[in-house]
């Protein structure tokens, strides 16, 4: 499922024309492509499990470093092979997620350290992605509005020969030429959701 529909960028273009829609939902996989790979998040939600080994230096105390955002927790093995209760993991940041960056041991539970057999892993299994909840829609809409934008700007870009810019050029006669770059405006919005390394 794409993170953005045709219709969403249709009405930002201002058409409601069938005859580009398969052009258009080439822009939006290129679009999300592009998000994804400079913010470092999937957009598209994906049910997985994950692991992480003792020595791939994720672990800090109680707390595993994600590689990924969750979204939500289905199951958590511990790398001997145990399985730790959901009441027992608390998904950080409290306060701001999903989606979550880190899994904490609850310290006062019966599984509050990590233990691992030889070559034991730690198995996440959940919803992998970042968030489209309604309560934490503020991020969301607004990534999701620079996708819409840089969508109709390769929309509008297929027909121009402008190279030098990245800002777009009306000439004398009123004719928009676009530009090869894509724009500094767009490119802050989404660099904003970048998630950092850990």
């Amino acid at each position: 499922m794409a993170f953005i529909t045709t219709d969403d960028v249709k009405l930002y273009i201002g058409t409601d024309a069938p005859r580009d829609d398969a052009l258009i939902t080439q822009f939006i996989t290129a679009a999300q492509r592009f998000i994804e790979d400079q913010t470092r998040r999937k957009l598209t939600p994906v049910t997985a499990t994950r692991y992480y080994s003792q020595n791939d230096g994720r672990l800090q105390g109680q707390t595993l470093l994600l590689d990924e955002d969750l979204l939500t927790l289905t199951s958590l093995t511990n790398g001997n092979g145990t399985t730790i209760s959901n009441s027992n993991a608390v998904l950080e940041p409290r306060n701001f997620g999903p989606p979550y960056s880190t899994i904490r041991l609850n310290l006062n539970s019966a599984t509050s350290v990590w233990q691992f057999n030889l070559d034991g892993e730690i198995a996440v299994t959940g919803t992998w992605g970042y968030t489209d909840d309604p309560t934490f829609a503020a991020a969301h809409s607004s990534l999701k509005q620079w996708a819409i934008q840089l969508c109709a700007w390769m929309y509008r870009r297929r027909s121009s020969t402008n190279s030098d810019s990245d800002r777009p050029i009306v000439t004398g006669d009123g004719v928009t030429i676009m530009p090869n770059a894509i724009p500094r405006d767009i490119i802050q919005g989404i660099a904003a959701h970048r998630r950092l390394p850990r």
